[in-house]
């Protein structure tokens, strides 16, 4: 009998007693595609990573990324050295390298990393995660410039400055009152209230209608002296300053101060009347009534508490474009828009109504307008004189009124950019920097001297300022550096305003020369963080004796564990509000992205895997290109991290099932057909190891595949994508330490999956980890050689390239099972050269599955001519050295059944 096998691809399900017939249990450097067997030849060798001349003896070398844009292209490479003594932990220092042989390092400056967790290109800046936050370097004219983990703390303080008082032009209106009991006075005199109930409160009979044409002369005079103030670009008006950094991209604004507070005077401006009139029997006057308005402006002042923060700014040039001053609304302390009844001035009263309101538009503001942006170039002039120490006069280019004020650019609020931010996962797509395993150090908080200033408080004490803030279910003490405040006594030392840019701020506590006082703090209406503001009622403001002692840096870090943040596009230096999403509950193990559309008619539906201990979550892009409407798309856990790699349209990640293949909301597990289930049987596992010996390819010692697969990122297998061949490689880089102190690879195999025929084979593998560079498939081995395995090189033979493979069936039962068989011809099939020992056969045999004898060999691809003892199940092994444009189909195989109902 004559039975045609074609050859499958690799599998370890089912077991042997129901496998394919066809199916591989070996198939070595061999891979299923286009219906046939082809070889996979070894990677092309890029070059050895070199290590540092100057510091020769080091503990490993890693590329930890390659930096490309369309001008260079950088491998950057860490290397990890021992401490400078026993109590010095070891230090890693980055490089970069061209990845040609031969080769050096240059060294990113003599910036050391207890632990680099990763390093993200964004652009032209390296973003570096390490245990001690998240550093930038900035590849800048042929050399990167190492910037620092944080944007730097600017702290200005404002005041009014150069008082210069306005008086308005007399204004006149003509009275005719009835009924009025009182006698008039020509002379201006000062009147300190008025109220459009006035006239009538005196007896005049026609009060209210006499009174409102006095309120119009009264509002004209006022509103004189305010116009000739803000003509001369001065300020009248109690206001709020606030400050932030623009950055590069121009729409950035980060690192916003706290609002300042400047109080040139809570009073009205001085309001002078005066009244020509008889008083006749009949009492009725008539005549004009005199009114004359006047009041002080003031320059708005800046100036730097610390001029080296500015030379710290200016090393951040690059990123920080401009230092942007903003300003709030003025807060009139007349009644603009009084109507029939109500006061207008009220500087005489102690808390009427009126500086009710005022004291209310204060504390509830948030809406803070740009005056003026001052640029980091060295040329500007204002920047010089800020350096210089003594600050100088804002100036800038429009009439500060109310209404040209609020149809300037907005300020938008700060979210936590004081804070140190830290990651240990991080992914950059769409031009965006995204961050997992995320952890914030609080903000110490704002020097008191930048928060408030009144024109006359002379008394100053230096102040630092504690703050108690309640997160993450437990209070963190932070304390902000000290500075020199003025008070209007010294002896009451009244807090004017505080802030803090968190809400979850409950209270805070002033050293003031040496005095304990403690401000109840409350949650801003509108800006994201908690205030004190003395012109409240409910102000509270007491003594203490003592202040709680401020947490230390640690207990400062507050973790975020199911957190993503998205960095605003093309910009990893400033991640806003609306690009941090929550991930459920529990943890997010890693971030990738499908490019490709994942659902019919939705392009990039779900452009964003999230994996967290809860499964795998998709973020939909809004159409401001960051992230929204996070869905869970399947309860699929990823257990390695390190496992999840990039495809066009899915990503791939090893789970508990085995290796799963996501695409849009569906996950479907592709290793179902290697994954034996815990039932692994050696079988042949010596014959096929001399085999492998006899081919030059060594001990292929094949595990377990749950062993190979691993259960976490350190003993866990990894993948590679190779776009250009469209496979997927499946290695484990775990090794064993030897007798002799090094470490050999635990398993010298990696599985290779076909994308075009959805079919497994293997490869040897010595792959140490993978080196993102798509399309290309790029990896370094154990011993430090880059390597592509999108490019091969063959061993040359004549006039063709040849690699070494090995190809072992999985038991034939040649469609009769449980009975005994003789075999006697074995014949190969395929597209390979004849008889010149590129196809080596050979033919086991076995009665149970486990015990396995030769039974005949032969050194070209054909076995003739033999006999012996029946056999239930057979396997064939080829020793195979086929070029690339060689292959192997199948076989032929001869037989002869034993029969128990014949004579022999």
């Amino acid at each position: 009998m004559i039975k045609e096998i074609k050859y499958g691809s690799y599998s370890a399900a089912p077991g042997d007693h129901d496998s394919l017939e066809g199916d591989l249990a070996v198939a070595l450097n061999l891979i299923p595609e286009q219906g046939t067997i082809k070889p996979v030849l070894p990677p092309k060798v890029i070059a050895q990573i070199p290590g540092d001349p100057y510091l020769p003896i080091d503990k490993g070398r890693k590329i930890v990324c390659i930096h490309q844009t369309s001008a260079f292209k950088h491998f950057i490479v860490a290397i990890e050295f021992d401490g400078l003594s026993p109590q010095h932990p070891p230090y890693t220092y980055l490089y970069r390298w061209d990845g040609t042989e031969g080769s050096g390092l240059v060294r990113l400056g003599y910036k050391a990393f207890n632990e680099i967790y990763k390093v993200e290109p964004v652009g032209n800046t390296l973003v570096v995660l390490t245990d001690t936050g998240i550093h930038y370097y900035l590849w800048k004219s042929g050399a990167y410039q190492y910037l620092g983990n944080h944007l730097p703390e600017l702290d200005l303080q404002f005041e009014l400055t150069d008082g210069k008082e306005y008086e308005s032009d007399e204004h006149k209106v003509e009275w005719n009152l009835t009924g009025y009991d009182d006698t008039f006075d020509d002379a201006l005199t000062p009147i300190s209230w008025f109220s459009m109930d006035y006239q009538a409160s005196s007896g005049a009979s026609n009060g209210k209608e006499e009174g409102a044409k006095l309120r119009q002369g009264i509002m004209a005079s006022l509103n004189d002296v305010v116009a000739d103030i803000c003509i001369d670009k001065r300020f009248a008006f109690p206001l709020f300053v606030r400050y932030a950094f623009r950055l590069y991209d121009g729409d950035s604004i980060t690192m916003h101060s706290a609002p300042a507070l400047l109080v040139p005077t809570l009073n009205a401006p001085t309001l002078n009347m005066g009244w020509a009139g008889i008083s006749y029997d009949r009492m009725s006057v008539k005549g004009p009534a005199k009114i004359k308005a006047s009041f002080t402006g003031y320059k708005l002042h800046c100036k730097p508490l610390d001029v080296s923060q500015l030379e710290r700014l200016a090393q951040w040039s690059d990123i920080v474009s401009s230092v942007d001053i903003f300003i709030s609304p003025q807060f009139y302390t007349y009644n603009q828009g009084a109507k029939d009844r109500e006061i207008i001035i009220d500087s005489e009263l102690p808390m009427p109504p009126l500086n009710t309101r005022l004291a209310s538009d204060i504390k509830d503001n948030g809406n803070f307008y740009l005056l003026k942006q001052i640029r980091l170039s060295k040329d500007m002039p204002q920047r010089n004189k800020l350096l210089q120490g003594e600050g100088d006069v804002i100036d800038f280019d429009f009439e500060p009124t109310n209404d040209n004020i609020v149809v300037r650019e907005r300020m938008t609020d700060d979210y936590g950019t004081h804070d140190e931010l830290y990651a240990d996962k991080s992914f950059a797509y769409n031009n965006r920097l995204n961050l997992a395993g995320v952890s914030k150090r609080i903000f110490n908080g704002f020097n008191p001297a930048c928060m408030w200033r009144k024109i006359g408080d002379t008394d100053s004490a230096t102040t630092s300022a504690t703050v108690v803030v309640e997160t993450d279910g437990r209070e963190i003490i932070v304390q902000s550096p000290s500075g020199v405040v003025y008070y209007a006594n010294r002896s009451s030392e009244k807090v004017l305003w505080f802030y803090y840019p968190d809400p979850s701020a409950k209270r805070a506590y002033l050293n003031i020369g040496g005095n304990n006082v403690e401000l109840e703090l409350i949650a801003h209406p509108m800006l994201n963080g908690a205030y004190f503001c003395s012109l409240n009622e409910d102000a509270v403001q007491q003594s203490v004796d003592s202040i709680p002692t401020p947490s230390t840096p640690e207990e400062r870090i507050v973790s975020m564990p199911n957190k993503v943040y998205t960095s605003e596009v093309n910009n990893p230096f400033y991640f806003p509000s609306t690009g941090i999403n929550s991930i459920g509950t529990g943890n997010v193990l890693g971030i990738c992205a499908a490019v490709r559309p994942v659902s019919t008619g939705q392009m990039g539906y779900a452009d964003l895997y999230i994996f967290a201990d809860s499964g795998v979550w998709v973020a939909k892009i809004n159409d401001k290109g960051t992230y929204s409407d996070v869905t869970l798309a399947t309860g699929d856990i990823c257990i390695n991290p390190d496992s999840i790699t990039q495809m066009e349209t899915s990503v791939l990640f090893t789970t508990d099932r085995g290796i799963m293949l996501i695409s849009g909301s569906q996950a479907q597990c592709i290793s179902e057909a290697i994954d034996d289930k815990g039932a692994f049987v050696p079988g042949m596992t010596g014959y096929i190891d001399r085999l492998a010996e006899l081919n030059g390819l060594g001990v292929i010692d094949v595990r377990p595949f749950r062993e190979f697969l691993g259960t976490n990122k350190d003993n866990g297998c990894r993948m590679i994508y190779d776009y250009r061949g469209q496979r997927i490689i499946v290695y484990n880089p775990a090794t064993s330490p030897v007798d002799d102190g090094s470490a050999a690879v635990k398993f010298p195999y990696a599985y290779i999956y076909s994308l075009e025929s959805h079919k497994w084979g293997m490869m040897q593998s010595d792959i140490s980890y993978t080196v993102r560079s798509y399309p290309e498939a790029l990896a370094v081995t154990h011993d430090g050689h880059l390597v592509n395995f999108s490019e091969h090189v063959e061993v040359m033979q004549g006039s063709a390239l040849y690699g070494s493979q090995l190809l072992v069936t999985r038991p034939l039962t040649l469609d009769q099972p449980d009975i005994l068989k003789t075999v006697n011809t074995v014949l190969q099939r395929g597209l390979f050269r004849k008889r010149q020992q590129h196809v080596q056969s050979a033919l086991y045999a076995s009665r149970d599955l486990f015990n396995w004898h030769l039974v005949s060999s032969s050194d070209n691809e054909n076995m003739r001519g033999f006999s012996g003892t029946p056999y239930k199940w057979f396997r064939v092994a080829l020793l195979l050295h086929l070029a690339a444009d060689e292959s192997v189909t199948g076989c032929s195989i001869q037989f002869q059944i034993r029969f128990n109902n014949r004579i022999r």
